[in-house]
């Protein structure tokens, strides 16, 4: 047994020393990956990339999330992206007249078909351990070429509608800085504006709602024109976009129009309510652009949806207000 004095002498011998609270404390921790490095550099000069084709055109230019990469298209361009994983690659875009002679030599080069005609640009795909060195090498000629399909832009984007907000505002996390909105989105525009522009649909699920389990499990509205592809390439326009459709497919009007609708005018945020035979069946809000899903599910053409309601309810549940504004 021991003393007060003795446990007096052991408890001031006692060393306090901070230890490491978990595991991973205690290894060391990973260098950044080549892709890691790679998009680090790549999203400032993406950045750099939105400001210089703002400047020009404010609704020229679209940041996407494209094969799990975030890219920004100028005008029909994509302009840059950050490393896809599959590929261990970049794209980057480059005015044709202003290459180094030497890059063709040290980097993979590729035109995209049929994408150029307009401006004379072409693309790289950079491997990942060579970005380093290769963009401040293309700096100059990048910009130039997002300067010049800026230009090209009358009114939007053609791919306006597939802007990603939270995409940009990886960007900005990732870079720290503060970047513009496109002039076509309805953040550019005060509160009060971007309240009223929501607008409120009424979509079938299918014949008498039939499908209605399948958009609830996709999580997502969806339109099923037979022998229609994917319209997400088909020009912005109204028409254009109409008599593209038309010309390659034997499509009507009145679905060519119904598509366009669905891809374009309905929009991030507004309000979606789907009912039949006098009941509401659900209610929930435009969460995503436009999509071409190839899977069991053959409505292909889709809108991703946040359900807030998936029950059944008496048609006359909707407001006076609300049922009045229902397209």
């Amino acid at each position: 047994m021991s003393t007060d004095d003795e446990d007096a002498t052991m408890d001031a011998s006692i060393e306090v020393v901070e230890t490491p609270s978990t595991v991973d404390d205690l290894a060391p921790h990973p260098a950044p990956t080549a892709i890691e490095k790679a998009n680090d550099l790549i999203l400032r000069q993406l950045a750099e990339s939105i400001r210089v084709a703002h400047e020009i055109n404010p609704n020229s230019w679209v940041v996407l999330e494209r094969r799990g990469s975030i890219s920004l298209i100028v005008s029909r361009y994509i302009a840059l992206t950050t490393v896809y994983r599959q590929t261990s690659k970049a794209t980057i875009i480059v005015a044709t007249a202003e290459i180094d002679p030497g890059v063709e030599r040290d980097y993979s080069f590729y035109r995209e078909p049929g994408a150029m005609k307009a401006i004379p640009c072409t693309f790289f795909e950079i491997p990942a351990e060579r970005i380093i060195d290769a963009l401040p090498r293309l700096r100059k000629t990048h910009l130039a070429a997002v300067e010049m399909a800026a230009r090209e832009v009358r009114s939007r984007s053609a791919r306006a509608y597939e802007h990603r907000p939270d995409m940009l505002e990886k960007i900005e996390s990732a870079t720290d800085e503060t970047l513009p909105r496109p002039a076509y989105t309805s953040d550019s525009l005060s509160a009060e504006s971007s309240l009223d522009s929501r607008r409120f649909w009424n979509v079938s699920a299918g014949p008498g709602n039939t499908e209605w389990e399948e958009f609830v499990n996709h999580a997502c509205i969806a339109l099923d024109w037979e022998n229609t592809p994917d319209v997400g390439p088909l020009p912005f326009e109204r028409e254009a976009f109409t008599a593209a459709l038309m010309q390659a497919n034997d499509v009507s009007v009145a679905a060519a129009r119904s598509l366009w609708t669905f891809r374009n005018a309905m929009s991030i945020d507004d309000h979606v309510v789907s009912t039949a035979r006098g009941e509401l069946y659900g209610y929930g809000t435009i969460a995503g652009a436009y999509e071409f899903v190839e899977d069991e599910f053959p409505f292909r053409h889709r809108r991703p949806i946040t359900w807030d309601s998936t029950e059944k309810s008496a048609l006359d549940s909707i407001d006076a207000a609300t049922f009045s504004k229902l397209r």
